[in-house]
Formats: C-alpha cells, structure tokens, sequence
C-alpha cells in the first residue's frame, strides 16, 4: 500500500506529502470500515507504516503523523469545523488511538501531527491545540507537544500580545521556556 508514494516514479517532493495523506487508504488496505475503524484496525495500517526503513525519518513520520490528522475528525464526529471545541474526551481518545503506534517515534508522530492539525498554523484558536497537550499523559510527550506547538506559534504569530497572552494559558511548567523563546 505504500509503493503509491515509495515508488521510484514519486517525486521526492511529493513523497512525504502522499504518506501524511495516505492513512485512509492503509485503513483500506487492511480492511477496515472507513466509517468506522476500530483499533486493531490502528494497529495493522501502523504496521504498513512501520515496514519504512528506520532510515526514511522524514517517511516514518509522515506516514505515522497522517493518523493524527486523521484521528482529530475521526474523534470529532467527521466535525472539523469546532477543533478547538472539542472534549478532554475526544482529545484523549486521540492520545490512546495515538498510543497504539509502534514505539515512541511513532507515537510521537502521530501525537505532533494531531498538535499541529488542531493549531493549524494560527488559523484555528489555540485553546484546542493547548487542551490537546494537556491531556497527554506521559510527561516526555507532553513536553514535545508544548515545545511544538510553542514553535508553531513562534513560526506563525509575530504579534506580541498573542505571544504574551498563549504563555500565559499554558501550564505553569512551560511558561518560562514559551517567555524565552517568544517574548525576545
């Protein structure tokens, strides 16, 4: 299923772009209901991803970080219009299906790809993409989702107030790193 973006005739360009969108298509290929996939469902179409060599980093977390994307609407009732809306249930029903990747660079993937998906660059309000973060359990992934998403807002938002008041919504634990690299 992945020699659609893998193979030779694929530009480079275009691979990692065709493996962040392919998700529905390895949930095809293992059989699952598109309406409604379940989690051994996950489990399998994550393997597909898991056969890129350990060398393809860029490949690796495109394919893992497109179930991210995925995930968000999936949780959402195919709602994509109130991301930043959505429950503390939701959003850890996306860190569990997340959780199902196969190691922590995967799950990783998927977990910033989720975080990047809700933020959308600054185009969608930040308090989901916050919520998202805090409701990740384990501490070393739920730095990376902050740490990420302060670079998105550091890459996305240059106004000051925005900067000022998004350091100030985020757990204590985080905000003197979001000062630092925001407020310069």
């Amino acid at each position: 299923p992945l020699s659609i973006c893998t193979s030779q005739s694929m530009p480079l360009d275009g691979r990692v772009l065709c493996l962040i969108y392919l998700t529905p298509y390895l949930w095809e290929a293992v059989g699952a209901d598109l309406g409604n996939p379940s989690d051994a469902d996950f489990v399998k179409s994550f393997a597909l991803c898991d056969a890129l060599p350990e060398a393809d980093a860029a490949g690796r977390d495109a394919c893992f970080g497109g179930f991210g994307k995925e995930f968000i609407a999936l949780a959402n009732n195919r709602d994509i219009r109130s991301v930043d809306q959505m429950s503390r249930e939701q959003y850890r029903r996306i860190v569990d299906w997340c959780s199902l990747a196969p190691g922590r660079d995967a799950i990783t993937s998927c977990l910033m790809s989720t975080m990047n998906s809700l933020y959308w660059g600054g185009e969608n309000n930040r308090a989901g993409a916050i919520r998202f973060c805090t409701v990740i359990s384990d501490d070393d992934e739920q730095r990376s989702c902050f740490t990420g998403l302060i670079q998105s807002v550091q890459t996305y938002r240059s106004d000051a107030e925005y900067r000022e008041a998004f350091c100030k919504e985020i757990p204590d634990s985080y905000q003197k790193e979001c000062a630092t690299r925001l407020m310069r």
